[in-house]
């Protein structure tokens, strides 16, 4: 991983990177696929007008208006956006991908703490 701050190139190695962030970074690629990339229940009820996917810049306003219908959702729409805000850093057109709102919402994303 490289990160740019203050004129500097800074780079990680997936070691240093899971130390910095007390994130699992090892362990089976497979068991966070999904073959279907239909919808998500929080893409279905927070997103529904989008028929191609979500872009970091939706999700971030979404997140903000804060009126979610339940606690588990509220907190599952944190997790998504701590990680597209903070660990991935993406620009706003940046995808959300499916899975990521499945990962979140089936529990897998338990399986990233260190």
């Amino acid at each position: 991983m490289h990160v740019f701050i203050k004129g500097q190139i800074l780079r990680f190695f997936i070691n240093e990177f899971s130390l910095i962030t007390g994130l699992n970074c090892f362990g089976n690629v497979d068991d966070l696929k999904y073959e279907d990339s239909s919808p998500s229940r929080l893409m279905k009820k927070y997103f529904p007008q989008s028929i191609n996917g979500v872009d970091k810049e939706a999700l971030v306003e979404r997140f903000l208006k804060e009126n979610f219908k339940n606690k588990e959702d509220a907190l599952q729409m944190a997790i998504l956006y701590f990680i597209h805000t903070f660990i991935y850093s993406q620009l706003n057109a940046s995808p959300v991908l499916f899975s990521d709102f499945k990962i979140v919402e089936d529990g897998k994303s338990i399986l990233f703490l260190g």
